[in-house]
């Protein structure tokens, strides 16, 4: 409660490693989630750690065969199961990822999404039992630029629906919050249209992905 530091710890591989996501367990400890590589960072996989209450690691997992992968989200269900997203490169495009590992590590299942290439997934949020909105953004060669998407899955992995917002184009969504049984707060950052600053944007869905609002806050015209 005072800011503390209870404890730090440096973690290794022989090439490199980034976190990109870190959660609470119902059991203690942590569940990260993000990339290692050898030699070259462009060729990056996809690493997860669980880490007991003093930061030591339980076990490690390097699931999916996508190179220049990594994962960029986690959640615990209520079964007490890991549910993890990312994005790698798949015949020179990025594809979605999705994985559900149980507490002790060993993969339950793992798939590559049914949506088009060229994707990135950013977050991971549970809308209710079973079900879980995926955020990214996806590059649209027409417009030459990124659009925001969501798409909306079971805890199989399946897709029941998916949106592109072109109305937010060069959009980077950082994180999801639900914020009521049918709303999903985004917030990210959003190029602006002529003098390419870098800006704030929020919007908000229902679980549907109809667009309820959205903002820009900025200088982003």
């Amino acid at each position: 409660p005072d800011g503390s530091l209870i404890w730090g710890r440096e973690y290794s591989v022989s090439g490199g490693l980034n976190f990109h996501d870190a959660i609470s367990l119902s059991t203690g400890g942590s569940l990260v989630v993000g990339s290692s590589w050898s030699s070259n960072p462009t060729d990056s996989r996809m690493l997860m750690a669980k880490l007991r209450e003093d930061g030591t690691a339980e076990w490690r997992l390097t699931p999916g065969r996508l190179s220049g992968s990594s994962l960029e989200a986690a959640l615990e269900d209520e079964n007490g199961d890991y549910l993890v997203a990312g994005s790698g490169l798949e015949t020179g495009s990025f594809q979605g990822y999705v994985a559900k590992v149980n507490s002790t590590g060993n993969l339950l299942w793992a798939q590559s999404l049914e949506l088009p290439k060229g994707y990135n997934i950013s977050d991971l949020v549970k809308v209710k039992s079973n079900w879980y909105l995926l955020i990214g953004s996806i590059f649209n060669p027409a417009f030459n630029k990124e659009q925001l998407f969501l798409a909306y899955m079971d805890g199989n992995g399946q897709i029941l629906w998916s949106h592109v917002y072109g109305n937010f184009a060069n959009a980077d969504p950082l994180q999801a919050h639900k914020i009521a049984d049918n709303k999903i707060l985004i917030a990210g950052a959003i190029e602006g249209i002529l003098n390419k600053s870098r800006n704030i944007f929020t919007l908000q869905v229902d679980t549907m992905g109809v667009l309820s609002s959205g903002k820009i806050y900025g200088s982003h015209n």
